[in-house]
C-alpha cells in the first residue's frame, strides 16, 4: 500500500480537519463533494486533493468555493447551521448575479413557462417517425 507524503507544512485551519475528519472523507472526497455540489450550479468548480491540502495550510478559496464546500458538510454532516467561520474562513458578501431576474428563487425559476418543441408525428413512414422521435427524448447528458 503506498503512504501518503509525509505534510510538511502544518494544519493552519483546525475547524476544517475537524469537519473532514467528522464527515469521514479524504482529501481528495472531500473535493470530489464541492465538486459535486458546484455542479448543481451554472459555475461548476474543479478541485483536487491538493486544493483542499491548501485550505488546511491556510488558503482561502474563493467565494463560490466557499459556498459549495459549507453546504457539502451541511449536508454530509445534516447540519444547516453551519457557515464558512464553522469551516474556518471569513463569512463571504453574496449578492445574487445581475443576470439573475428571479434572484435565486427555485420556485420563480420553475413557474416560467418554456418553449418545448413538439416531436413529429406518426405517418404514413413509421420506421422514419420513430427514428425522427429519439432525437426528441431527454438524455441525462
Amino acid at each position: 500500500m503506498k503512504m501518503a507524503p509525509r505534510r510538511t507544512r502544518p494544519i493552519a485551519n483546525q475547524a476544517l480537519a475537524a469537519l473532514i475528519a467528522q464527515a469521514g472523507w479524504t482529501l481528495a472526497a472531500t473535493a470530489g463533494h464541492v465538486n459535486a455540489i458546484s455542479a448543481e450550479t451554472r459555475d461548476p468548480l474543479f478541485y483536487d486533493r491538493s486544493a483542499v491540502s491548501h485550505w488546511l495550510t491556510g488558503t482561502i478559496p474563493r467565494p463560490e468555493g466557499i459556498c459549495a464546500a459549507v453546504e457539502a458538510f451541511c449536508r454530509r454532516l445534516d447540519r444547516p447551521d453551519l457557515g464558512p467561520a464553522d469551516l474556518g474562513w471569513p463569512d463571504i458578501a453574496f449578492s445574487w448575479p445581475a443576470d439573475d431576474p428571479w434572484q435565486g428563487d427555485p420556485v420563480a425559476r420553475l413557474a416560467v413557462p418554456t418553449r418545448v418543441p413538439s416531436p413529429p408525428a406518426y405517418g404514413a413512414n413509421t420506421a422514419t417517425k420513430i427514428t425522427d422521435r429519439r432525437r426528441w427524448q431527454v438524455s441525462d447528458h
